[in-house]
């Protein structure tokens, strides 16, 4: 009996991004209704829910880019300050040369 209790429990875990969804939303309506709805209150659970919104797309960009290998954010965002301009660069030299032909005096 125990272990078909876990195994329940496993497979109602499973979708795990819809439970999470519910919960957002059961919060948001929740928080809304209690102790009164107001304009403000509708407003506050709107910001909530979009910027629960671009978590979400923030999330799925990470997960895609760590499929592909791709480096994250926090690894990009350290290169870049590594490669921030030096106040006085060193000098860098160069060299080239060039071979052109003689004119032909006729």
């Amino acid at each position: 009996m125990i272990q078909w209790v876990r195994a329940m429990l496993r497979w109602i875990a499973e979708p795990r991004p819809f439970w999470l969804c519910t919960f957002v939303v059961a919060v948001s309506v929740g928080f809304a209704f209690l102790g009164g709805i107001s304009e403000t209150k509708i407003r506050i659970v709107g910001l909530f829910l979009q910027l629960c919104g671009i978590g979400t797309v923030a999330w799925g960009i990470r997960e895609t880019r760590e499929l592909f290998g791709y480096p994250g954010f926090v690894e990009r965002l350290v290169d870049w300050f590594k490669r921030i301009p030096k106040l006085k660069p060193k000098p860098s030299h160069g060299e080239f040369k060039i071979v052109l032909p003689l004119p032909q005096v006729p």
